[in-house]
């Protein structure tokens, strides 16, 4: 039984012991009445008459606030997130407590495959079986709650060999599975000293979660983003992409957070950034900074700027780059958005309308990790678009034949629908001088140029 079981159990029962004490109480005075007094006054009868009234309201009263207070999620049997969330709040700041998120990684492909009855059971299933775990291993009384759909909060006791516990668990549902299917679960954990509120809390447990174990060293709450973004604490530099066709050079802009405590890398505040929901006062910042730099305004080479497609797809970042336009603070021609998605976008028609705004407008168009385990062949198919930059892998493996069949396959493809490729990260002449040949336009790369701080 789980320990939320347990404490609902008791719950009910004070619930249900609120309820009886006045019942029997009202039953000794309606006794000692009949006993005590040879006849009631009429008086003394509607007194007793509104007495058990009052207390069949009460009874109906008590249950139905049983049923509202109940700390129980009705599928997992777990604590509810509230609740949850109230034991974790309480337990802030104290020493030897960790809080655990664990959760089902491939739930949404059990959905998918499988009627939502069924993903219930696994549910509930895998709430048992941790608790059952965690029990086994000396963890008695853990609170779990639902956090959400696949996901649970716990709390327990802080020990050295926590995490290799952990991983047992894990090694062991991800091999065993449940009710026969393939179950894939990770989990993070946060020691409850270091966090001043639960906000903080889970969005650390998130973040780690989200980046396979990295230090948590790397979160960065969203107040302290807002801060850096106001006072534009920007590290901006730009790297020469050359042409192998005599056309002219561009460039490309690259953009780090100056924090104070960490030396964070881009793509982890990049994800921080795009939890918070500050994608476009990012982008719109980071533009406004670039537009000022000496850089900018003597150069006049097309420059590579990245973009969130959550930014370019949303209205009042159109309108903001129009009224940039209308004032000339930004010459559309000098600037190619760059942008990448994991998921292809489900309107697309929506997206090439907008993004053909961008197009009437002056500016260019460039998807990033084109060819990476991503949306690009969607986007390369569906959107029109300036410029290709192939993923990391081309140019990682291009010595193996046949990462350079389909780069040569590709480049032709794209030049047909003329379309510029570019390849980053040229380190090696003996690589530079197999790319030259494979129909790419542009390379950047420490070989052709080192990135220069603006």
């Amino acid at each position: 039984m789980l320990y939320s079981q347990t404490k609902e159990r008791g719950n009910r029962f004070f619930i249900a012991l609120r309820i009886a004490f006045p019942f029997f109480l009202l039953l000794f005075l309606w006794g000692y009445a009949f006993f005590k007094f040879e006849f009631l006054e009429g008086d003394d009868v509607i007194l007793f008459t509104i007495l058990s009234l009052i207390y069949v309201y009460f009874a109906f009263y008590m249950i139905y606030r049983g049923f509202e207070t109940s700390f129980i999620d009705p599928v997992s049997k777990t604590f509810t997130r509230e609740k949850i969330s109230q034991i974790i709040t309480s337990n802030l700041n104290k020493k030897g407590k960790v809080c655990i998120l664990m959760g089902v990684k491939n739930l949404n492909a059990i959905i998918s495959r499988y009627d939502f009855e069924n993903t219930d059971k696994i549910l509930c299933e895998f709430a048992f079986k941790f608790n059952d775990f965690l029990v086994r291993n000396g963890f008695k009384n853990a609170p779990i709650g639902k956090f959400l759909d696949g996901y649970f909060l716990t709390l327990v006791e802080a020990r050295s060999d926590l995490n290799h516990i952990l991983k047992n668990f894990e090694n062991e549902i991800n091999k065993s599975g449940l009710f026969g299917l393939e179950i894939r679960i990770h989990f993070s954990m946060e020691n409850l000293l270091t966090h001043s509120n639960l906000k903080e809390l889970l969005g650390a447990l998130s973040f780690k979660l989200s980046n396979d174990q990295k230090s948590v060293a790397a979160y960065i709450n969203k107040n302290e983003i807002l801060n850096l973004l106001e006072y534009k604490k920007f590290v901006l530099k730009v790297q020469e992409i050359k042409s192998l066709s005599g056309m002219k050079s561009l460039y490309s802009l690259s953009v780090k957070l100056k924090f104070e405590k960490e030396n964070i890398s881009k793509s982890d505040f990049v994800q921080i950034i795009n939890k918070t929901g500050l994608e476009i006062q990012y982008d719109l910042e980071i533009l406004r900074v670039f537009l000022k730099s000496e850089f900018y305004k003597k150069s006049h080479a097309k420059t590579f700027v990245e973009i969130s497609p959550v930014s370019l797809r949303n209205v009042y970042f159109l309108n903001e780059i129009s009224k940039m336009v209308a004032k000339r603070e930004i010459e559309p021609e000098k600037i190619i958005f760059e942008f990448w998605e994991e998921d292809v976008y489900e309107d697309l028609d929506t997206f090439k309308v907008i993004l053909e705004d961008y197009l009437k407008m002056g500016f260019e168009l460039a998807i990033s990790h084109f060819g990476g385990k991503n949306a690009g062949f969607e986007y390369f198919k569906n959107l029109n678009l300036n410029y290709i930059i192939f993923d990391l892998e081309f140019s990682k493996n291009y010595a193996n034949s046949k990462f350079e069949t389909l780069l040569r396959a590709l480049c032709a493809a794209t030049a047909n629908q003329n379309i510029k490729s570019i390849i980053k990260f040229i380190d090696s002449d003996e690589i530079f001088e197999k790319i030259k040949s494979s129909g790419v336009n542009f390379v950047q790369g420490f070989l052709i140029a080192r990135p220069v701080a603006i």
